[in-house]
């Protein structure tokens, strides 16, 4: 299994985050401003967001080798009253199968104590399987969710994982 440096996101990864939405949703990719909006306007107090980062191997104009740190993925969300709202995930593309969205989604899972609820196109079978991996079952369908041309991207499932925080806490009380 890979090792990912996972980390809270800070206002340096904005750009970033703008460049890996863009190549995992296209055209329905949110911008650079819309995540630093997310992070400084009052009206979004509560968003926590972690991203996993990965050294890249970069050759200077003299051919000396060094690490550059470059991010893999996303994930952000808030938690609203008793329930936590993922915004989105997002890996790049090109490390897809490696790992970077299990490392994500139990970073943010670890950091939450409320129920944790998601979106997902039904056509994106290996986002569910990995949120499913995690405990999260369909509770309902929202027609025509997504602005996409893709008839299987359109529909979105509703996804919800229990925490079962009171269960956990009564039994602490026993």
């Amino acid at each position: 299994m890979n090792s990912h440096t996972v980390r809270l996101l800070t206002k340096h990864d904005f750009i970033e985050l703008g460049d890996i939405h863009a190549r995992c949703f296209g055209d329905f990719a949110w911008s650079s401003s819309t995540f630093e909006d997310y992070f400084i306007l009052p009206e979004w107090a509560g968003v926590i967001g972690f991203c996993v980062e990965k050294p890249k191997k970069v050759c200077d104009l003299t051919n000396t080798l060094e690490l550059q740190r470059r991010l893999s993925g996303f994930i952000i969300g808030r938690t609203t009253y008793d329930i936590n709202d993922v915004f989105t995930i997002a890996v790049d593309p090109c490390d897809h199968g490696k790992g970077v969205g299990t490392a994500l989604l139990d970073a943010y899972l670890n950091a939450i104590s409320t129920d944790c609820m998601l979106e997902v196109a039904k056509g994106n079978v290996t986002a569910i399987h990995l949120y499913e991996k995690f405990g999260f079952e369909v509770i309902t369908t929202r027609r025509e969710y997504y602005d996409n041309p893709d008839p299987q991207m359109r529909d979105a499932y509703v996804m919800r994982k229990k925490t079962n925080v009171f269960e956990v806490a009564a039994q602490g009380s026993l």
